[in-house]
């Protein structure tokens, strides 16, 4: 029971229509999910999954080894769990473990029957649901943990003591990412709230518990401050915003994981939570939307809680579930009793909005390669068939190669060259300094090209993606390349279509230039979405510079 008025109400319709509709609802998400599972790894899944498996239980602990990345603890268990599976049954784990969990929080807080509701409704509708909850990183599991603390306090009755059931459970759900530190302290706020408002003495066994999990939070803090300090410093330019910026991309990002057409879906709900505030439910849910969301705009304004895309605020997507699954529940109590004509106005203004909601899943579907970013497995069944030659990385081709070692053994058979040190270190404090980056590109190659082999290196190419400026580590490529004799380069998460991102300009516009200026012939071997392998036969000696 979550705190509501509830009653066996005669007008409810029958169990087998609403198996039926539960049924309907749940049809588009597993057709998504299907899609979702069987994609191939983009470069961010890449640089995570060439983690893993960890050498060492401190290793849990610690930013990740290579390619600057992080994950809490608790991520990089099940990240263990399911490195040495194939792809698509990883992501299976994933999706199951991470949609499993929210549908049981939101029966567990808003009744089965809005509750299965609202997470079919959602995983068809939240253009981010499905693939974060199926990626291999933590953002699928930083929507459970949001979803686990959303229901400890919507369930929570103001007059039970605060006690250590309590902290084991707003522990958990901290644990599972690291937005849970602001989330974890906007729901135990509302707690705080709703008990002074009944009862404004607390007694001194309270008083402890709410030390202790204090204390936890404190510690959970230092230790995400620890294990993302390196991704942070090296991705310092994704990570650049403050004050309004900073508010506004992170508000951008929220708007974006849900999508545009579901936004009429996610108004409705939140006025229906509005209407029956006087509920418990939908005053607690309210209450630490506002709070959490007041939290991380301030942090985000200070800077403390970098956030400029979807998959940076997925904590989003546990509270766009709730206030669904919320809305529904209001309907399911207050429909049976109303008028027929309410009745009628509220399920076609329900279909209207589910359909128009409905638009992303049908342009999913109709995509002939759903949810796939980079079509990474043509590229690497291009290269298992090849016959063993030398293979130039360029971009995001290194990881990918790291990451399909086990999974496409036969690419084993080339020799990769222009390869970065992948160790995960922290930037030289002067490549962060404005005076750096303002230098010709030239200096600053001269500082980053001698490096390439030593640890941290793949942290400073960064630095060549901020200036937009790619033509030395293009050189650098071309000059290791085999001379007089056929080799390929393999190009990873760039996109060559008209009015692409700059920076994917940049990278084919620089490798190609740098080819041209060493007299190299090249033609394409493969081009798929956001890759492409050539075929290259350079000089031995460049053309004149002309």
């Amino acid at each position: 029971m979550n705190g509501a008025d509830r009653t066996d109400l005669s007008g409810r319709p029958p169990r087998l229509l609403v198996a039926a509709v539960l049924l309907a609802l749940f049809a588009v998400p597993a057709v998504l999910a299907f899609h979702a599972v069987q994609r191939p790894l983009w470069l961010d899944e890449a640089m995570a999954m060439a983690n893993y498996p960890l050498p060492t239980l401190g290793a849990f602990f610690d930013p990740l080894p290579r390619y600057s990345q992080a994950a809490p603890p608790l991520a990089n268990w099940l990240m263990n769990l399911i490195a040495g599976l194939d792809w698509t049954v990883g992501r299976i784990v994933l999706l199951s473990t991470v949609l499993g969990g929210v549908g049981l929080t939101l029966v567990a807080a808003f009744e089965a029957v809005p509750g299965l509701a609202a997470l079919g409704w959602c995983a068809a509708t939240l253009v981010y649901l499905i693939p974060l909850s199926s990626e291999f990183k933590y953002y699928g599991l930083e929507i459970l943990g949001t979803a686990l603390l959303l229901s400890w306090v919507v369930l929570r009755k103001p007059a039970v003591p605060f006690g250590a059931r309590d902290v084991l459970i707003l522990a958990a759900g901290t644990s599972l990412g690291v937005s849970g530190l602001v989330v974890a302290s906007a729901v135990v706020g509302t707690m705080i709230l709703a008990r002074l408002a009944e009862r404004p003495r607390a007694d001194r066994a309270e008083i402890l518990w709410l030390g202790v999990f204090g204390g936890f939070l404190a510690v959970y803090a230092v230790l995400v401050s620890h294990v993302t300090r390196i991704n942070v410093d090296n991705y310092f330019d994704t990570y650049a915003y403050v004050g309004l910026a900073a508010n506004l991309a992170m508000l951008k990002g929220v708007v974006q994981f849900a999508g545009t057409h579901f936004l009429p879906a996610a108004v409705l709900a939140a006025l229906l939570t509005v209407a029956t505030i006087r509920d418990r439910v939908s005053r607690h849910l309210l209450v630490a939307a506002v709070l959490t969301l007041a939290g991380f705009c301030i942090l985000s304004a200070l800077g403390r809680y970098p956030a400029s895309a979807p998959r940076h605020v997925a904590w989003s997507g546990a509270f766009y579930l709730a206030f669904v699954a919320n809305g529904l529940r209001v309907l399911w109590l207050h429909l049976p009793v109303a008028s027929r004509a309410r009745q009628g106005v509220a399920l076609v203004g329900l279909a209207a909005v589910g359909l128009v909601s409905l638009v992303p899943a049908w342009r999913t579907w109709r995509d002939p390669q759903p949810y796939v970013y980079t079509d990474t497995r043509r590229i690497m069944a291009f290269l298992e068939e090849s016959p063993p030659r030398s293979v130039g990385l360029w971009f995001g081709a290194q990881p990918m190669i790291e990451a399909y070692a086990a999974h496409a053994p036969m690419i084993g058979r080339h020799r990769y060259f222009g390869l970065y040190e992948a160790g995960s270190q922290l930037l030289p404090p002067e490549m962060h300094d404005p005076a750096f980056l303002a230098q010709p590109i030239e200096a600053i190659a001269a500082a980053i090209e001698p490096t390439r082999d030593a640890p941290g290196a793949w942290g400073r190419y960064n630095i060549y993606n901020i200036r937009r400026d790619l033509g030395a580590p293009a050189d650098a490529l071309v000059r290791q390349a085999p001379k007089d004799t056929a080799f390929l380069i393999y190009a990873s998460h760039l996109n060559t279509a008209p009015g692409s991102h700059p920076l994917s300009a940049a990278y084919d516009r620089d490798l190609r230039g740098a080819l041209d200026r060493a007299g190299c012939a090249f033609e394409v071997g493969i081009e798929v979405r956001l890759a492409y392998i050539l075929t290259v036969t350079c000089p031995s000696v460049p053309p004149p510079a002309s």
